[in-house]
């Protein structure tokens, strides 16, 4: 493949994140609200201004306007800048950790969802099935189809297995627990064991590790800083899309347990 070919697929790989980004901010308003994510397009909160496309460019948009209401001047909250942003640098970092590959494109998308879900998590405390199950449905279907051009049907066996290996910790932590976290993380561990169980267990071990313990700290702190209890729920997602992170990008190099 020429370079030059090679930097156009670069171009459009990272092109789609940003998009990608600016469609989680829709995902991660509407979808809590039972609002749909198609229709109407975006529009100002406060005046009701619709978008045009130039005011809906992501990153760019938010940076020429600054911030605000191209129509009423009211801010925007920067939250919306920060998850264009933080989108497009984790779609880089899997470029720059798992090369250009189909399944670096899966990857990807699936952190996407992960953000998102975080997102929704921390704001509501809960994480929407609808998101689960769309991420669910896309990767699934991307590992199928890398499996069916490639023939390593082996690799989408793999993902299966650790997709429900992942669902049933979590569902015995459920049970265990007595519901200290929330069945949507559950859930969402299926679709976290699908995404990494590609690249076998290691991620997948990493990911348990990680999140669990991550979790712990954090709860640790806020009973330290007398903010919480034992009792104190928190939020599980966002410690499970970082341990499912970290398990991408360290791969066979972090080596927790062994």
């Amino acid at each position: 493949m020429s370079g030059a070919a090679v930097a156009t697929i670069i171009a459009g790989y990272l092109l789609f994140g940003v998009a990608i980004g600016s469609f989680l901010n829709v995902v991660i308003y509407r979808v809590p609200l039972g609002l749909s994510v198609i229709s109407p397009p975006s529009r100002c909160s406060s005046c009701g201004y619709q978008l045009r496309p130039l005011d809906n460019v992501p990153i760019l948009s938010y940076i020429l306007l600054r911030g605000r209401c191209r129509s009423c001047d009211v801010r925007f909250g920067v939250t919306y800048f920060l998850i264009e942003l933080l989108n497009l640098l984790i779609w880089s970092a899997l470029l720059l950790r798992l090369g250009l590959t189909f399944l670096t494109l899966v990857e990807a998308i699936f952190a996407s969802v992960l953000l998102a879900s975080s997102v929704i998590d921390i704001k509501t405390r809960t994480i929407p099935r609808k998101v689960i199950y769309a991420g669910v449905a896309v990767v699934l279907s991307l590992v199928s189809i890398d499996a069916i051009a490639s023939g390593s049907f082996h690799v989408l066996g793999r993902s299966l297995l650790f997709g429900a290996l992942s669902f049933f910790v979590f569902l015995i932590t459920f049970v265990i627990s007595k519901g200290s976290i929330g069945f949507g993380d559950v859930r969402l561990s299926f679709l976290i064991g699908l995404a990494l169980g590609v690249y076998g267990s290691r991620p997948v071990i990493d990911f348990f590790y990680i999140s669990f313990a991550s979790a712990a700290i954090y709860g640790i702190s806020l009973i330290i800083r007398s903010k919480g209890g034992r009792k104190t729920k928190i939020p599980f997602g966002p410690f499970m899309a970082i341990g499912a992170f970290f398990g991408l990008m360290f791969l066979d190099t972090l080596h927790i347990l062994g």
